[in-house]
């Protein structure tokens, strides 16, 4: 009886509802779609992090090397 007396009322609502409901469904989807993107970075992140690591140990190691080498060197020349 409701719609009968406000016909337009009622549709209006209706339309609304609808778009918000769509309007939902696509902020789902939006949603999901930056959370895979978050994912992604923050594994890409993780990998870089492991790999500068790796970069710092293999210098540090070069380095001690290098001091090795030296202190040979210096031992070697100063034996003469």
């Amino acid at each position: 009886m409701a719609e009968e007396i406000f016909p337009g009322q009622f549709r209006n609502l209706e339309e609304k509802i609808k778009e918000l409901v769509q309007a939902r469904g696509n902020l789902q989807q939006t949603n999901s779609e930056l959370e895979a993107k978050i994912y992604y970075l923050e594994e890409a992140l993780k990998t870089k992090a492991a790999a500068e690591h790796r970069q710092v140990e293999e210098k540090l190691v070069i380095g001690e090397k290098i001091e090795g080498l030296i202190t040979t060197l210096d031992r070697a020349l100063g034996s003469k």
